[in-house]
């Protein structure tokens, strides 16, 4: 009876086929493969907008409906996302190491789409809540997991290009959220939600598992097969050379796991044909499962040396985006525009907003492989502390103008709009390449949701203190403050290493400085440069 990965045809390959055909057809699986993921991000986006349009139609003291949210209430609902998000975060650590990917995300697209069928028929506010919550969480598996499995699945050549397609999938669930809002009520809007995770789960049935995951498993074969349909249904031969620097450096990364964890006495052999590791006797080889199978072991490869170093830099860039002001921006935004009485509908100020990360994402994904990761995050960051400093000195009136002039009015909002652009370049889609890139393998999913998690976190105190932050020392204060938090990460970022066009296996070596499989420098990698 054939598996799940067996049932996917490897057609002949053809060897009259131009060149460029050949580099289309290589390339095409993998950005089939990587729709599924990125799909998961746009309903992640569509969860984040949400509680935006749902609060004000909830405390709105002129509505007819029977759900009311206080002011308190409302704001535990705008954070329940974030909250329940560190939640799913940890769990995703542990599933994928027996469940894998694709079943996880399957699990996590149907309790997705419940849990916006129970907002569309919620009776109460406590439905509400419990479904806010539910989605938090599984936006917590997503965000966990999605970016590792497409790091994993993609050659250098495409891989930069299809991680920043990640940002562009969140920034578009914003949009249609804040463009359905124009025609329809929140309740329409879940019901249409609810097809969303479902078409996810047909894409998943399609794609095969990640070739280091199955190896992970002790199933070369289907790790073969998997690294044969993602690179374009080709022959066993053509893949065999990055097949086996594949399996030699899991192999050497399972080799370093079990002498580190394993007690001196015991003793253990390389079994040729899985390329596990097995103990010479029962009694041991339970000894092992137990020790693998507890969960501070699993969470303690985060302190190891070489996975520390890599953690703290994908943890620092976190804290960047969290602090940059970003999540508290986003949330506020149609209060503060408000607030500002510029004599501008909140809702095309938003819209515009929008629309100029949505730039900014297509921007970063067209040039992402032709610029490099470093420089564009660098001129993003630098860009975006222009762009909050003459926002600050707008507030502050040191900029010239009458304030009841139509170009004064949109001076903020162009700048805001700026500022996210220049975001959305930069700063958000690189992050969340580096974060699916620099891990090592050996520990990356506990790794992974831990930096999630925490990240989470650094959300919830962003959006939190925002408020007390803007009392004590204004919009223009908080904005500097902001402004500040990128021009330091323009000098973190220059401890960064680059890692557009390299094998996940030199950036390894390099981000942990040891030397490469192969023994020689890591290279750029030159596939598919058409």
């Amino acid at each position: 009876m054939k598996t799940q990965t067996e049932k996917f045809s490897i057609p002949e390959v053809s060897h009259t086929v131009t060149p460029k055909f050949e580099c289309f057809r290589r390339i095409l699986p993998q950005v089939i493969a990587a729709a599924a993921p990125i799909l998961m991000y746009l309903t992640v986006g569509i969860t984040g907008a949400f509680p935006t349009i749902l609060i004000p139609a909830l405390t709105a003291k002129n509505t007819e409906s029977v759900l009311h949210l206080t002011i308190d209430q409302a704001s535990w609902f705008g954070s329940a996302n974030y909250i329940f998000r560190s939640v799913g975060c940890l769990v995703a650590g542990i599933g994928p190491r027996t469940w894998g990917w694709r079943k996880l995300i399957m699990l996590a697209s149907l309790l997705q789409a419940g849990c916006w069928l129970l907002i569309y028929l919620a009776p109460s506010t406590h439905t509400l809540f419990i479904s806010q919550s539910l989605l938090g969480i599984v936006s917590g598996l997503i965000e966990s997991l999605s970016s590792q499995y497409m790091a994993e699945i993609c050659e250098p050549s495409v891989r930069g290009t299809l991680l920043a397609l990640i940002a562009l999938a969140v920034t578009m669930g914003y949009f249609i959220v804040f463009s359905l809002d124009y025609v329809t009520k929140w309740q329409n809007i879940a019901a249409i939600n609810v097809s969303l995770p479902l078409l996810c789960i047909v894409l998943v049935t399609q794609i095969p598992d990640s070739p280091i995951w199955l190896l992970s498993q002790g199933r070369p074969t289907h790790a073969l097969k998997s690294l044969q349909w993602l690179r374009g249904w080709t022959s066993a031969e053509l893949v065999q050379e990055e097949f086996e620097k594949m399996e030699a450096h899991y192999k050497k990364s399972t080799e370093q796991s079990l002498r580190s964890k394993m007690v001196g006495e015991y003793e253990y052999e390389l079994c040729p044909t899985t390329d596990k590791m097995r103990l010479g006797t029962s009694e041991k080889q339970w000894s092992r499962k137990a020790i693998f199978s507890s969960a501070a072991n699993l969470y303690r490869d985060v302190f190891r040396e070489e996975m520390l170093r890599p953690f703290l830099k994908c943890l620092s860039l976190f804290a960047i985006v969290a602090f940059s002001g970003l999540p508290c921006l986003t949330t506020y935004m149609k209060k503060m525009f408000q607030d500002l009485d510029l004599s501008i509908n909140s809702n095309q100020s938003i819209m515009l907003v929008t629309c100029g990360a949505l730039v900014g994402n297509c921007g970063c994904a067209l040039l992402v492989h032709r610029v490099n990761k470093k420089p564009m995050l660098e001129f993003s960051l630098i860009c975006c502390a222009i762009c909050l400093v003459q926002a600050a000195l707008f507030l502050m009136g040191h900029m010239p103008g009458s304030r009841d002039s139509i170009a004064y009015r949109w001076s903020s909002v162009v700048l805001i709009s700026a500022y996210y652009l220049f975001a959305n370049l930069g700063l958000l889609p690189i992050s969340r390449a580096y974060f699916g890139e620099i891990l090592p393998h050996r520990g990356r999913e506990v790794a992974a949701s831990v930096l999630t998690s925490i990240f989470s976190w650094f959300m919830v105190i962003s959006v939190k203190t925002f408020p007390a932050l803007t009392q004590a020392l204004r919009l223009e204060g908080a904005l500097l403050i902001f402004a500040a938090v990128c021009v330091g990460g323009v000098f973190f970022s220059m401890s960064l290493p680059e890692t557009e066009g390299k094998h996940l296996q030199d950036i390894e070596a390099e981000v942990t400085q040891r030397v490469s499989i192969n023994g020689s420098k890591p290279e750029t990698s030159k596939a598919c440069s058409c």
